[in-house]
């Protein structure tokens, strides 16, 4: 008998030791971190004494998001998967979230297709080994941005940050950006003018000698701003680590910008939303999400 329920102490060693056999690049501190922003929303699916499943949904005000949908390989065709997406679907309009998003592989967009989900965009999914950073310094040196300075978040900016994130993003992601900023502020910059923040970065470890970047919000009409927090963030991790990242296909100047470091096409998946409200977002200013299962 297949019985859904949230997650407990149990199911998060459960989810961590299968994050540690597969190579999906989180780590148990990625699960926990998902698990407190929102404890009720995080579900797993069980058949007698075994799990067999388990998703993650996080809201942002009237905006939701559905990531980490899993179901156990021995498990699949049983509709576990759609059982699991309707328990958060439930959950997030429960919540007050008007539209639902996800990025989804492409073996999964038929199931979410089923499940009323629209196609919105391609996201792409982009890697690099890092290195000549010197050459790329000079890619963007610009007269127009010398009265922007890229200097290390603060504490104080988190509020300012999660503003200018919204105008982008669609919603407000305050608790987001507050954790992975505690986690890792020594990867994490701004991009000061000396009164207004116009863009910032994130970056987290990943997988042992991976690094991945976002979220990576900047102003889409100074595109070399985005790129100096880039080389910023590059420059404080040294060159020959991993990166990985993924942007909105629709952000040609984050392209331009990946690809003048190296960085190389991995893989795409696909945006895809549910509900009729539209979210005042603009993918135009993100040049890096913050994950597939976050937004």
């Amino acid at each position: 008998m297949l019985r859904i329920r949230n997650f407990s102490a149990d199911t998060f060693q459960y989810v961590a030791n299968l994050y540690a056999t597969e190579d999906w690049g989180y780590l148990s501190s990625d699960i926990k971190r998902y698990m407190e922003w929102e404890p009720d929303g995080c579900f797993v699916a069980k058949i007698d004494d075994k799990y067999v499943g388990h998703v993650f949904s996080v809201s942002y005000d009237h905006l939701g998001w559905i990531g980490l949908l899993r179901v156990d390989p021995n498990f699949r065709k049983r509709g576990i998967g759609s059982e699991l997406m309707k328990q958060a679907i439930s959950y997030l309009h429960d919540t007050g979230v008007k539209v639902i998003k996800l990025e989804a592989v492409q073996n999964a967009v038929n199931l979410y297709r089923r499940l009323g989900f629209k196609e919105e965009f391609d996201s792409l999914r982009f890697r690099v080994v890092v290195q000549n950073l010197s050459v790329m310094e000079h890619t963007f040196s610009m007269n127009s941005s010398e009265r922007v300075e890229i200097r290390p978040m603060k504490n104080k900016d988190i509020l300012s940050i999660a503003e200018l994130d919204s105008l982008y993003f669609g919603a407000p992601r305050t608790k987001v950006l507050r954790t992975l900023f505690q986690e890792f502020p020594h990867l994490c910059f701004v991009a000061d003018t000396g009164n207004t923040l116009i863009g910032y970065v994130m970056c987290r470890k990943s997988t042992s000698g991976t690094y991945k970047i976002g979220p990576w919000v900047s102003d889409p009409e100074e595109p070399k701003v985005a790129g100096r927090l880039l080389i910023t963030c590059l420059r404080k991790l040294g060159e020959n680590n991993v990166l990985a990242l993924g942007i909105p296909v629709i952000n040609e100047q984050a392209i331009s910008i990946l690809k003048k470091f190296g960085f190389q096409h991995a893989s795409t998946c696909k945006r895809m939303y549910l509900g009729q409200i539209p979210v005042k977002d603009n993918p135009k200013g993100i040049f890096a999400i913050g994950g597939s299962e976050k937004g």
